[in-house]
């Protein structure tokens, strides 16, 4: 709620609590972002990682987290997600940070295609 009221825009919101929920949901439709919890019930760090090399070129993911820690941020963006996000943070940062990963995704989409039609 918080996020579209934010936006100001219509997005289409899905819910998965396992990495194979997930996955389904993404194949099934476009999305233009996952916010990703980064302790989601019975996954492994093993399975999350399958999940950012599947997804992470396809779909700007940003980690949602509950424990603010420089290392699993830093890994995490290794693994291609756009952002990090801590659960204590504000509304207002929250918003602002997935404004900027929409943003950028978008640019570097239009970049993509203008080299590929070139």
């Amino acid at each position: 709620r918080i996020l579209c009221e934010g936006l100001g825009e219509e997005y289409m919101i899905g819910v998965a609590r396992t990495r194979t929920a997930a996955s389904i949901l993404l194949s099934r439709h476009d999305y233009n972002l996952v916010l990703l919890d980064l302790f989601m019930v019975n996954e492994s760090e093993k399975d999350l990682v399958g999940f950012f090399w599947r997804w992470a070129e396809k779909v700007p993911i940003v980690v949602f987290t509950g424990v603010e820690c420089g290392d699993i941020a830093e890994k995490v963006v290794r693994l291609g997600a756009r952002d990090v996000i801590v659960k204590d943070d504000s509304s207002q940062e929250f918003e602002q940070v997935v404004l900027r990963v929409l943003e950028k995704y978008a640019l570097d989409e239009k970049i993509g295609q203008a080299l590929t039609n070139d």
